[in-house]
């Protein structure tokens, strides 16, 4: 436990930059232009099917038991509990976001001012802040918020009035100071841990809700940062909003700023009600909080189960069972705790209209533009293109460089070829898979919040990127094509050579969008990307011949981009060339013209041919990704609000 000595005021404890903060917050006077809503609810239950390993048998997890409460308009609620208490669950319950899971069970009742609510209007006056802060790390605070404003706010405000509103949000966040600094990354410095979570509260509040749900907003951060960050929170709340967040220990001074508290574990409701008078309870149940020790820190003590052995194990668990009892039993508890009559807005119910509120080409446009900034910017990610195709350029050229027109030329050309083929594809398919996967997160926050069509988004990000896609090949190619020698110094066989490379990893980025489509995370993908790259180099058509394949495994070829990336480059290479034939030794057979070497290969197909395989392969991994992306969306089961008499 946390022992507290003396109480000081935040801007003696926390310094001149709280200060500044504050006075940034109290710039603004921005009330909410929605209608104020009070959130109740009443018997809410949740569980889950779990397999047992050992009894091979179904049964039925409860994660949330009972709750019931009220969030009155204008009021800071804090869902408290210790780790796998279900306060988060409780949080996703109520903005409508818990998840779809087979075998799982929601009920209980659910009402906005009184009255039932379509989950769509709901989203419409709602926002949910998420833990992990999904933003695009290139683009400054005031890019970030403008971006969210053009998406969510109606096409007839004008641009300046737009550029005033999200001027007032970062007032009313306090993010002047930061508001040109980039939101930054790992790799790349940005705005502090406090700032970015500003930030993306910010855009969540673009749409100026009337609710605002958040999980675990002071996780990772410092005191500082966790005391701005909730300071945010309790001047929302005082303008009108009701502010609903979970949260797991906070200090002394966060904890004075609640209204509401409502305090969780093992799935059951402990206490809900005025957060000043939790102690008083707790006091009167046998629980005195110790004088000068943070209340937040005493009652995560009292419902906390204890591991540690098995007799606090039991000893906990009863304590915890013996408080959700004597809150059941109290009368506060079906009325959803202890909420003055004079703190309820009652309004009209709430309306069941909503939609994406700019048109499809200016989500396009808007997605291009913050794609190309980010890629603009992105200047490591550019350097390496750059670097790197001028490196293995110039290296694949010094190796090959002496290759001639002789019989091991063949070898070595076919070897040069191949192998231009792998690195174009696993260089692409690598980038892709490290940056998209990441971006995907954004995507499903903002696709959650109605921003734009994904299509919008999918199309702008594949064009805005062809550019810089394009300087890896043309580096490479530029180079090693001369070199090396190829394609007999022909300035035809060059363009087709470089538009060869360039296709190929236009395909490989479309295999990469899929895959990080598909997998969960980075990790996996990475893991994903080389198993798929390694089969189809094995059908590629170089180290086994095509017509050497079991007949039963021919067809994998034509899944093989490799198969017929290569073969577009042989055909270029040796479909009119010729060869010496001074180096033959005793026995061998002399291969005179490239069409020999093409025969070999099994290859029979023409350059045009290759260049139309490729491109239908680029339009159906495209449409795959594209698919697999609009079907990512999360869905979400929805609680039966029924009137309660």
């Amino acid at each position: 436990m946390t022992a507290i000595v003396q109480q000081e005021s935040p801007e003696t404890t926390l310094g001149a930059e709280a200060v500044t903060v504050k006075k940034q917050q109290a710039a603004t006077d921005r009330t909410t232009n929605a209608n104020p809503i009070s959130l109740s609810f009443q018997n809410v239950n949740y569980s889950i099917s779990t397999y047992d390993k050992k009894t091979k048998e179904t049964k039925t997890k409860p994660i949330l038991k009972n709750i019931s409460g009220l969030a009155p308009s204008g009021s800071l609620v804090a869902i408290m509990g210790p780790t796998g208490s279900g306060k988060t669950s409780l949080l996703n319950v109520l903005a409508h976001r818990c998840p779809v899971v087979k075998g799982a069970s929601l009920t209980g009742t659910l009402l906005v001012n009184d009255s039932q609510v379509d989950p769509k209007a709901f989203s419409h006056l709602t926002s949910y802040v998420q833990q992990d802060d999904a933003m695009f790390s290139a683009l400054t605070v005031k890019e970030t918020l403008m971006t969210a404003a053009h998406f969510q706010l109606p096409s007839a405000i004008s641009q300046s009035e737009k550029d005033d509103y999200v001027d007032s949000i970062i007032n009313e966040l306090g993010l002047n100071k930061c508001r040109d600094t980039i939101i930054g990354d790992a790799k790349e410095r940005g705005v502090s841990g406090g700032e970015r979570k500003r930030a993306n509260i910010g855009v969540e509040l673009i749409k100026n809700p009337s609710c605002m749900f958040l999980d675990e907003p002071t996780s990772g951060l410092d005191s500082f940062q966790a005391q701005s960050v909730m300071g945010a929170m309790r001047d929302l709340a005082s303008h009108g909003r009701t502010v609903i967040a979970s949260i797991h220990q906070p200090r002394s001074s966060i904890y004075k700023m609640f209204d509401q508290l409502l305090l969780i574990s093992e799935g059951s409701c402990i206490y809900y009600g005025s957060a000043n008078d939790a102690v008083a309870y707790f006091s009167d149940r046998g629980h005195p909080c110790p004088t000068l020790y943070n209340p937040a820190d005493y009652f995560m003590d009292v419902v906390s189960p204890d591991y540690r052995s098995k007799e606090l194990e039991v000893s906990s668990l009863s304590r915890v069972k013996d408080l959700a009892a004597a809150w059941v039993s109290n009368p506060k508890s079906s009325s959803g705790g202890d909420v003055e009559e004079g703190t309820l807005t009652h309004t009209a119910p709430v309306g069941k209209t909503f939609k994406i509120q700019s048109s499809w080409f200016r989500q396009f446009q808007l997605c291009f533009t913050r794609a190309f900034i980010t890629l603009k910017r992105s200047k490591i990610a550019t350097i390496g293109k750059v670097v790197g195709g001028i490196f293995f350029g110039l290296v694949l050229g010094a190796l090959y460089s002496e290759s001639g027109y002789n019989q091991k030329s063949i070898q070595d050309r076919t070897g040069l070829l191949f192998f231009l083929t792998i690195n174009q594809t696993f260089g692409n398919m690598i980038g892709v898979l490290n940056s998209f996967t990441n971006e995907k997160v954004v995507v499903e926050r903002e696709r959650a919040s109605n921003s734009y069509h994904v299509s919008a988004f999918y199309l702008s990000k594949f064009f805005a990127e062809i550019p810089f896609n394009m300087l890896g090949p043309i580096f490479t190619g530029s180079i090693v094509f001369w070199m090396a020698g190829l394609g007999a110094g022909s300035v035809m066989n060059f363009v087709v050579f470089l538009l060869m490379l360039i296709a190929i990893g236009f395909v490989a980025i479309g295999l990469g969008m899929i895959i990080a489509c598909l997998a969960p995370d980075v990790e996996t993908a990475i893991s994903l990307g080389p198993i798929s790259v390694v089969l189809m180099i094995l059908f590629g058509g170089f180290y086994i011949n095509i017509e050497s394949l079991p007949v039963w495994l021919q067809w994998v070829q034509y899944l093989s981009l490799m198969r017929f990336a290569f073969e577009g480059l042989a055909k270029n290479e040796f479909d009119a060339v010729t060869f010496t034939c001074d180096d033959v030794r005793p026995g061998q057979v002399c291969v005179e013209t490239g069409k020999e070497v093409l025969d070999k290969l099994s290859f029979t197909m023409s350059v045009p041919q290759v260049f139309l395989y490729l491109f239908i392969f680029l339009c159906v991994e495209h449409c795959l990704a594209f698919y697999l992306l609009e079907k990512s969306k999360r869905k979400y089961t929805q609680i039966v609000a029924k009137k309660v008499d």
